[in-house]
């Protein structure tokens, strides 16, 4: 079972709303309207996950467990609330499936070197481990003391945009430089003039956001220079996390209230 938005807040005298009053209480836990599992997670029979998890790649959730926290990378976690029981495989061998990313692979590639998929770890790891590490490439940004990258999800059925960049010019940021990247498929000019009135309506200065629009660039390059990672509800979101966890940058969750941290303001 998956819990997304409908925790309780616990920190008021009325845990729910109120509306036999006719009132509902400000609250004073934020909301999280999130949980991201990555690629290959097994989640166990009358397992329950709850709001703000990731499940990272590789994990497995025993049955019935209660997750309230997020699984690291080919972790294997049980109980209520779910702890650590093993990882499945070494460190070492973790971060060399993590670059290898299998998943990623086009499905053709997948058949063609399915029987590879039988061998012990530590082969599919020899043979696929030099072909994926990093090609040195330098990052396009990342020049400000932290940098946000927020994919612009314009065309969205379900855009949150305009929350993201509302929540962004009310904090204090003097040190946050933002990047907003539209790739070329999506650089049509009425979702570019959205993203530009909105801009122009706070005032932006080019000192602290950049627009990146008209081409499309491989975003690793991008998440070499990021700090934190705003995601969205774009069906990209699974392996741009994937690429924040593997460059270091920090998720936040575009669905939450209050996403930015106070690290940050």
């Amino acid at each position: 079972m998956l819990i997304i938005d409908l925790d309780h807040d616990f920190n008021s005298i009325a845990q729910g709303d109120l509306k036999s009053l006719n009132r509902t209480p400000k609250r004073k836990t934020r909301r999280r309207g999130s949980i991201i599992i990555q690629n290959d997670v097994w989640v166990a029979t009358d397992a329950t996950i709850m709001p703000g998890v990731t499940l990272h790649n590789g994990c497995i959730v025993a049955a019935k467990s209660v997750v309230t926290k997020d699984v690291p990378p080919y972790a294997v976690v049980g109980g209520n609330p779910a702890r650590l029981l093993r990882y499945r495989f070494d460190k070492d061998t973790i971060d060399a499936l993590q670059k290898i990313a299998w998943w990623d692979w086009p499905e053709k590639t997948q058949w063609d070197r399915r029987e590879d998929f039988a061998l012990p770890v530590e082969k599919f790891v020899k043979k696929y481990l030099p072909q994926a590490e990093d090609t040195g490439a330098t990052p396009l940004m990342g020049n400000g003391p932290n940098t946000v990258f927020f994919p612009v999800d314009v065309g969205e059925p379900f855009p949150l945009y305009p929350k993201v960049l509302e929540e962004y010019f009310q904090i204090d940021r003097p040190n946050v430089e933002l990047l907003l990247y539209i790739p070329a498929e999506r650089s049509t000019g009425e979702n570019v003039r959205s993203i530009k009135r909105i801009l122009e309506k706070y005032e932006a200065c080019d000192s602290c956001v950049t627009l990146q629009t008209g081409v499309t660039l491989d975003e690793s390059i991008l998440f070499q220079g990021a700090d934190y990672y705003v995601t969205t509800r774009a069906k990209e979101t699974v392996y741009r996390t994937c690429l924040a966890d593997r460059y270091g940058a920090r998720v936040l969750y575009g669905t939450d209230d209050g996403l930015f941290p106070p690290s940050l303001q």
